[in-house]
């Protein structure tokens, strides 16, 4: 019990750490490769920040604990509508861009309503899963074709050194993460089996926040330096790449089957938070600090019910 603990936090850790050192090492080699801040934010920082839930997910699919990585993308969108967000705005209460809100929201609560309604099948099919790819494609070219700039001071994230320093500590960094979620899975699933925990809560709890590490302290530091943008930003694209790029993938290479527990439940409560937090955001795009509270109260709430049906 204690190494299967001490698994999940050098997991959780180096998910956490080597996440972020990704992002930051990827950037900065965009900028000394010219790309433009646009393309920045929609493939690198979206899928950096994405990467450890991709790792996790693709690790379970390929150990056949298909909960894990379905439990993993579902928990992970909601602790990062109602637990980054939420926390961001009890910080730091923020006004962010009506017109992004509402354009990327509906791509958000457009690849969540796809998703529920492919969990009525079940089993997601590989011919699903290479479609959500695509879907994910021609979303990523719509939003670069628009021309808007998204308002991110990549600045900030750049690090010292060039290409012969970064391009290194970007693999040694992506290597992190692969081990990080290797780590951080078999220790959940030692857990679940021991205290009698389904891999489904387990996956939607302990695994999901874990994984959205990287979101909730980028959120958390981009609320107090006022970057309300890269907070909603974040989590707006991180969630669209966690359903379309992460289980599409994961199917791909599946079959991806998707439990009943988590079809008629969990993936309903993932739906309700994207559009109460979408909601919230609805007048001016602004995030009270008293919203950011129900949000995380929201999130209590749900956590408590989900461990309070195993006891």
């Amino acid at each position: 019990m204690f190494i299967a603990m001490g698994s999940v936090i050098a997991g959780l850790v180096l998910l956490a750490g080597a996440g972020e050192v990704f992002v930051r090492s990827a950037i900065t080699v965009a900028s000394r490769l010219n790309i433009s801040p646009m393309a920045i934010g929609l493939t690198i920082v979206a899928f950096g920040t994405s990467l450890p839930e991709l790792m996790v997910s693709l690790q379970a699919v390929t150990s056949g604990q298909s909960d894990i990585a379905v439990g993993n993308v579902v928990g992970s969108n909601i602790a990062n509508v109602l637990l980054v967000l939420g926390a961001a705005a009890v910080i730091s209460p923020f006004v962010c861009d009506l017109q992004t809100i509402r354009r990327d929201g509906a791509f958000m609560i457009g690849a969540t309503l796809f998703l529920v309604g492919i969990s009525f099948l079940g089993d997601v099919p590989r011919s699903f899963g290479i479609g959500m790819l695509l879907i994910l494609g021609i979303i990523v070219f719509v939003q670069v074709r628009s021309g808007d700039e998204p308002e991110v001071e990549d600045v900030e994230h750049v690090l010292p050194g060039g290409l012969i320093l970064n391009v290194p500590l970007m693999i040694i960094a992506l290597g992190g993460v692969v081990w990080g979620a290797d780590l951080l899975i078999i220790g959940a699933v030692d857990i679940a089996t021991f205290i009698g925990v389904s891999e489904a809560v387990i996956g939607l709890t302990v695994v999901a926040v874990g994984t959205s590490l990287p979101e909730l302290v980028v959120s958390i530091i981009a609320a107090l330096r006022g970057h309300a943008a890269v907070a909603v930003g974040n989590v707006i694209g991180s969630n669209i790449f966690n359903i379309l790029l992460i289980l599409g993938a994961a199917a791909a290479i599946g079959p991806l089957s998707i439990s009943a527990e988590i079809a008629g439940r969990d993936i309903w409560v993932m739906l309700a938070s994207s559009a109460v937090m979408l909601y919230f955001l609805r007048s001016g795009a602004f995030l009270s600090r008293r919203e950011g509270l129900i949000a995380l109260g929201l999130y209590l709430c749900y956590n408590l019910y989900l461990f309070n049906t195993i006891s």
